[in-house]
């Protein structure tokens, strides 16, 4: 068994905008594609920071 890497915040926020995303989808489409848009922009953006 393998340790999963901790999770430090940036993990963290991005796993909660996906379900966040996930969930206002079934609701609504067009708003749940928005901030899944905006999670992968912040994602890709946060990871080039470093």
């Amino acid at each position: 068994m393998s340790t999963p890497p901790p999770l430090n915040a940036r993990t963290v926020i991005i796993l909660a905008l996906a379900t966040a995303a996930g969930v206002v989808a079934y609701r609504s489409p067009a708003w749940g594609l928005g901030i899944a848009t905006a999670t992968i922009v912040y994602a890709f953006l946060s990871a080039h920071m470093q």
